[in-house]
């Protein structure tokens, strides 16, 4: 029956133990099922898990090619194999006969090795194979005996990752190395880690490793441990230690080779507290220095450096590894030596060379070509010097040969001496040797003739150096006396007749015109704040005029002299012996308008000045002439007032003394009673203390008075107390000098009982300054209370005011007015 011929069985067609389930086929329950859906067929299943799923035991005969096996038990029967690339969670296998072979399986996982179970063997049993991939059980004692299976017969043999060194402490291991062997390695190498004595390996390093001999190489070691030792093998006996030696861990070592070669370096490390193995560490580097023969090393000596104007120089070579020469001697010449045995060579004695210079100063460098014939190797060595010195002749020119020693003035208008500056300029043309390239020993030296030198560097271009001008400055010891000085230029250089010297030059410096003077005020300001320059348009009581200055001249080397006073007005033309001539005594000069005056004064000389005007001191803001202040306060502005009393009432109908002057009554005034005197304040520093007639006037009537002058006024005069008159400079220094105006201090004071009871009045009078005010005063004779008497007085209202009420009862609130008569007092 075809399958498209079973699709078309229908229902009762099928026999009994054929049934359809949807699209699916069973034969007989479950023992084929087909699941048309997944595409598996089961045994002795309802479900197929896999494209074919057997529950139970299956038997093959033949070869059985499974890919990937997924089965509890596997049995092969008679003599049918198995292969498999992949066994995958199979429980066991079972063979009669046949074979199981996963030789190109990748992977076999049989699972737990507990359950793995192979037959045919028994207690103390191993499988074991001949080589030939023929597996057999053999008796455990029987083969250790056999094969002498012992630790020290049996090798490491290849580790799984392929290198028994690669990441491991211990370098020494092979696969050859025995078990034993390894052991007691381990052994040793625990305990040298234990005790930080372990040394796992070492290496090193050359700064350079090729090179002409002698070569100079900087070794330096790395580690891995803790080695306290080392030891290095060069692999030369000609070598020589620069820093360092065999045993430290880096060292510098010179191989000094004449025939070159190649040279193995080795270093061992290690902790001489350690056990072997373990402690220690070696490398050997073959061939590791590779060294050419020599390179020549030139160099040579000389018997002098320096000549004057000629001679001869014998050079003495020093060279190596060098077999003939060629010297510069640096003049255009040279000389080929052939060999070192003649002269100029090695051993071959001095090679000498004549210098013959021109003119100028002149440096011949020489050097020195070594050449080798064994590499034909040619070096050529560092210049030597040798300075030929010539003779000279220093000239100089001045660009003046006579002046005046002029001056300046500083801020406060004192003289500053400049002298006379002069131009030297360096005309030499014999070209000597520049500092630089002959050294400090050549120089040019200006001798100025004054004491003084200056030294130049030549060939700098500074001041003073060929071809350029340096500037200095005479000054006269003694301003009044002419000088002549004598300037010389030298050349200093390595010639044995050094120094050379030019002719001198003289330079005649004569006194030059100088102005000076000074001021002040002919009479001295003592203001605070004043000095003596300063003045005021104002003649003091004493008669001096405060606007008169004076003037002294103490200029020098000058015929003619004049002041400009800085009002617009000058001295003219004076004389020396004329007053404000030096010889002539002071000038002096009033001015007449306030302000800073800046004074000046020309000093002219007819034979020395050089324009007209030579010489001019000028003084800026020398002179300050103030404002007169204003005179002290005068009487009229002052007020007379009462010391002492009390405050009373004045009475109606009360004494009248002043004839007229008594207040209203209920005035308040003034009351005295039993003081004594009765006596009015003082008034201080009041103008005019120095002129005029000062009275005191009590009721109208004079009652003392004085008349001032220059003199202290102070005295009782009747009832005019003076304290005293004084200048007003001494009542306010910092507003009045001394003599421009007088005060005084003055008061009313008369006896208690020379006073009329009742109404008094005082007051001061000047006859030129003014009178202060009237003060008035109430004697009374009255000392004890009155007794009142109101029996008969009366109370009527004048004003009712804004009334309040209270109970009906009116009371007075504001604006009412109630008069009260009829009241006697008694006493």
């Amino acid at each position: 029956m075809s399958a498209s011929n079973l699709g078309r069985v229908y229902g009762q067609s099928l026999s009994n133990n054929l049934a359809r389930d949807g699209i699916d086929l069973k034969i007989d329950g479950n023992l084929v099922v087909f699941d048309v859906t997944n595409r598996r067929v089961g045994i002795n299943t309802l479900t197929p898990a896999e494209a074919l799923d057997v529950v139970g035991n299956a038997s093959v005969s033949g070869n059985l090619a499974v890919n990937g096996i997924n089965a509890n038990v596997i049995t092969v029967i008679n003599s049918g194999n198995i292969t498999d690339a992949n066994v995958v969670s199979a429980n066991s296998f079972t063979t009669t006969g046949g074979t199981v072979d996963f030789s190109d399986s990748a992977e076999v996982n049989l699972g737990d090795p507990a359950n793995i179970r192979i037959t045919g063997g028994t207690s103390d049993y191993v499988l074991t194979s001949d080589g030939n991939n023929n597996v057999s059980w053999q008796n455990l004692g029987t083969l250790s005996a056999n094969v002498g299976l012992i630790g020290n017969a049996i090798t490491l043999g290849g580790p799984i990752d392929g290198s028994l060194t690669a990441n491991a402490a211990y370098q020494e291991f092979t696969t050859g190395t025995y078990v034993t062997d390894a052991i007691d390695t381990l052994n040793s190498v625990m305990l040298n880690v234990y005790q930080d004595t372990f040394v796992r390996s070492v290496d090193f390093t050359a700064n350079v490793t090729t090179g002409n001999s002698p070569l100079t190489v900087a070794f330096t070691s790395s580690k891995v441990g803790n080695p306290n030792t080392y030891l290095w093998d060069f692999g030369s006996a000609n070598i020589t230690y620069i820093s360092g030696n065999a045993s430290t861990a880096n060292t510098t070592v010179t191989f000094t080779e004449s025939d070159g070669g190649l040279f193995s370096v080795g270093l061992t490390a290690s902790n001489s507290g350690g056990v072997d193995p373990g402690n220690s560490a070696s490398v050997t580097k073959v061939d590791y220095i590779s060294i050419a023969t020599p390179v020549p090393v030139p160099s040579f000596t000389l018997d002098i450096t320096s000549l004057s104007s000629s001679g001869s120089v014998n050079l003495t070579n020093t060279s190596l590894y060098a077999t003939d020469y060629v010297i510069h001697w640096g003049d255009g010449n040279s000389d080929t030596i052939a060999s070192n045995s003649v002269a100029g060579g090695v051993g071959g004695g001095a090679k000498s060379h004549t210098y013959t210079n021109g003119s100028g100063d002149t440096r011949y460098t020489i050097t020195l070509e070594a050449h080798s014939s064994s590499n034909d190797e040619t070096v050529t060595s560092s210049g030597q010097t040798v300075k030929v010195y010539s003779t000279h002749s220093p000239l100089f020119s001045a660009n003046v040969t006579a002046g005046n020693n002029t001056h300046t003035f500083d801020g406060n208008g004192n003289v500053v001496i400049s002298g006379l500056t002069v131009g030297f300029t360096n005309n030499t043309i014999t070209a000597p040797g520049s500092t630089a390239n002959f050294g400090v020993g050549n120089y040019y030296q200006w001798i100025w003739g004054d004491g003084t030198t200056s030294n130049v560097n030549i060939g700098t271009g500074n001041a003073g150096d060929t071809g350029t001008t340096i500037s200095h400055t005479y000054t006269l010891s003694d301003l009044l006396v002419s000088q002549t000085f004598e300037a010389q230029l030298k050349i200093y250089n390595g010639h044995s007749s050094s120094p050379f010297a030019s002719a001198n030059a003289t330079v005649t410096v004569y006194p030059s015109p100088t102005a000076q003077f000074t001021g002040s005020a002919v009479t001295t300001s003592d203001r605070s704040g004043d000095s003596a320059r300063t003045g005021y348009i104002f003649t003091d009581y004493l008669g001096n005029d405060r606007a008169v200055f004076t003037f002294q001249d103490t200029s020098t080397n000058a015929d003619v002299f004049k002041f400009t006073w800085g009002d617009g007005t000058d001295s003219g033309n004076l004389a020396s012996a004329d007053a404000g001539g030096p010889t002539g005594g002071n000038i002096t000069h009033t001015y007449t308008s306030t302000g800073n005056k800046t004074v000046s004064l020309l000093a002219y000389s007819n034979s020395r000045s050089t324009s007209a005007s030579d010489n001019t001191l000028t003084r800026n803001n020398y002179i300050t002439i103030n404002s007169v202040p204003s005179a002290p306060a005068a009487l009229s502005t002052k007020t007379l007032t009462m010391s002492g009393g009390t405050s009373a009432l004045i009475t109606a109908n009360a004494t009248d003394n002043t004839s007229g002057n008594v207040p209203s009554g209920g005035s308040t005034v003034t009351r005295f009673t039993t003081v004594d005197p009765i006596a009015s304040n003082t008034l201080t520093d009041v103008y005019n203390g120095l002129s005029g007639t000062l009275t005191a006037y009590v009721n109208g009537s004079a009652s003392g008075n004085v008349t001032f002058s220059t003199a202290n006024a102070g005295g009782t005069y009747s009832s005019l107390v003076v304290t005293n008159s004084r200048d007003a400079h001494l009542m306010s220094p910092s507003t009045y000098p001394s003599n421009f105006y007088r005060v005084f201090t003055a008061a009313i004071s008369k006896a208690n009982s020379a006073v009329s009871y009742g109404y008094n009045d005082y007051k001061l009078s000047h006859s030129s300054s003014g009178n202060t005010t009237v003060t008035g005063f109430v004697k009374d004779s009255v000392t004890s209370a009155p007794t009142l008497d109101i029996s008969t007085a009366t109370v009527s209202e004048n004003t009712a005011g804004t009334q309040r009420y209270v109970s009906g009862i009116p009371y007075y609130n504001t604006g009412g007015v109630v008069q009260l008569e009829g009241v006697k007092a008694y006493n």
